[in-house]
């Protein structure tokens, strides 16, 4: 089970099973290959680096005064993953990585442009994907799980950081309201 702490020195434990901790070892090279030599009329690249103006001549100066910085910051979240990854400990089936309190922003990064990535190959393209029935019969349902539990890591060092996530309820059921039963606001015995 994934947990997400952070600690009194501003590093932030990640502790999971080591298959998972495998499977994130997997994932730098697959944005690596994105960035080395990015075609911007690739749909996954423009994913990572959408459009800043609607006029062409405007994004293309855009591009050039500040392509290479967003380039180079993304190379270097990929870097960062990699390191912690290399650094974690293994006891066990268990494993833990460390995030260096400096190394945070870029670990955040690298795990959204992942799903962004994995998002755009699976052509999600509704905000509210999650509620989609898993297949697992589906040919890409390792890379659907895969984006399903990057979305939990990151909702987790989201948590760890201490940053306020609003709490999301599913609507009460016709069966759960006025149901006589004492359970709800309806009931006013007590």
């Amino acid at each position: 089970m994934l947990k997400v702490s952070r600690r009194k020195d501003g590093t932030v434990a990640v502790s999971l099973n080591l298959y998972e901790a495998l499977v994130l070892k997997s994932l730098p090279e697959r944005i690596r290959r994105l960035l080395t030599d990015p075609d911007f009329s690739d749909r996954t690249v423009l994913r990572l680096f959408p459009r800043a103006y609607r006029d062409p001549a405007k994004d293309r100066e855009y591009r050039r005064l500040l392509g290479e910085d967003l380039l180079r910051r993304k190379l270097a979240g990929v870097e960062a993953f990699e390191k912690s990854l290399r650094r974690m400990r293994v006891k066990q089936l268990r494993a833990e990585i460390t995030v260096r309190a400096e190394d945070y922003d870029l670990w955040l990064g690298f795990v959204n442009d992942m799903r962004l990535v994995l998002g755009t190959e699976l052509e999600i393209e509704e905000d509210d994907w999650s509620d989609d029935a898993f297949d697992a019969s589906h040919p890409r349902a390792e890379d659907l799980a895969l984006l399903h539990y990057l979305s939990w890591l990151e909702e987790e060092l989201l948590q760890a950081s201490g940053f306020p996530l609003p709490r999301i309820t599913p609507p009460e059921s016709p069966r759960d309201s006025g149901s006589g039963k004492g359970e709800g606001p309806a009931d006013k015995s007590t």
